[in-house]
């Protein structure tokens, strides 16, 4: 029986391809949200101060 080899390539190469997609997902996540969420609070910071103000 011949041994098939196209099944260990394509599997190599799926694989490899999701686990780069993954880490670059997750590296975007990673260096993205603390900036997405400083200044989302700075915001709310801001509203609140101006309310205050305003008092």
């Amino acid at each position: 029986m011949k041994r098939l080899k196209l099944f260990p390539e394509t599997f190599l190469y799926v694989f490899s391809l999701m686990a780069v997609v993954l880490l670059i997902s997750h590296a975007l996540f990673y260096f993205m949200m603390p900036i997405v969420y400083t200044s989302q609070k700075e915001a709310k910071f801001q509203d609140t101060q101006d309310q205050l103000i305003n008092i």
